[in-house]
């Protein structure tokens, strides 16, 4: 009886620690998907530009190798002009040697500018403002020769860099946490069965067992609290204990 009780005592508390580590990591994985779900929608009216120093990005969908785009970039009619500016990338970094256009005139007011897509796909869309102003403008792509407007969507690149890290530290947090969970557990029961070992052997034999516990508080053999007094017998199983 006793065994069974520690037994349970260990399976109750590694339950609980698992359960806690799975609510957490189901938590986080429920915000990053609503966020990145949340970031993935197709833009609709105007888009807040904030400065030349932190460049908006966008992705523009699925383009088609050889066809010709209208990339349009133009200030909001209810708000002041701005100087506005943007460029063309082939790749999510958004670095430099992926850039295939710039569209930046001097002055105030719309920019404009054809692009041939080089391959099937998506294509990456830097909009700023110069002189530090911020506002809102309006992006619009459409086909060369036809009315169809491509789909645009908003793109963070620094967060969805940060999201494949947060996955990889998910992946590291949950994998360390089992292992830790495993070897808290395997120490539990470990000593679970040294101590079950003892009481079992002072039971057969009928000797004394020191009081059992992290404060020395506990009955080695039904694990109930004893009160602080000494005492040469358990008052709830009638074992014999020292102290």
């Amino acid at each position: 009886m006793l065994d069974n009780y520690m037994v349970s005592l260990v399976i109750s508390l590694k339950n609980k620690s698992f359960k806690r580590s799975a609510l957490v990591f189901g938590l986080l994985m429920i915000t990053s998907l609503l966020f990145l779900i949340n970031s993935s929608q197709p833009i609709q009216g105007s888009e807040f530009i904030s400065s030349s120093s932190d460049m908006e990005t966008f992705v523009v969908k699925d383009l088609v190798n050889g066809n010709t785009y209208e990339f349009s970039v133009t200030e909001d009619a209810i708000f002041d002009d701005y100087d506005i500016g943007f460029a063309i990338y082939t790749h999510e970094n958004f670095r430099d040697k992926n850039k295939v256009l710039t569209q930046d005139d001097p002055g105030d007011g719309f920019e404009a500018a054809n692009y041939t897509a080089i391959a099937d796909g998506d294509v990456y869309l830097g909009v700023w403002l110069n002189d530090n102003e911020y506002g809102f403008v309006d992006i619009t792509v459409t086909e060369q020769g036809t009315s169809n407007t491509m789909t645009i969507e908003d793109y963070y690149p620094s967060i969805w860099f940060s999201l494949r890290w947060l996955w990889i530290m998910l992946g590291a947090i949950v994998f360390f946490t089992i292992v830790f969970v495993v070897l808290i557990a395997t120490v539990f029961i470990k000593t679970a069965q040294k101590h079950a070992g003892k009481v079992k052997d002072a039971l057969a034999k009928g000797i004394a067992l020191p009081r059992h516990g992290r404060k020395k508080n506990k009955c080695p053999f039904c694990n109930v609290k004893l009160p602080p007094e000494s005492m040469v017998t358990c008052p709830y199983c009638g074992a014999p204990i020292t102290d």
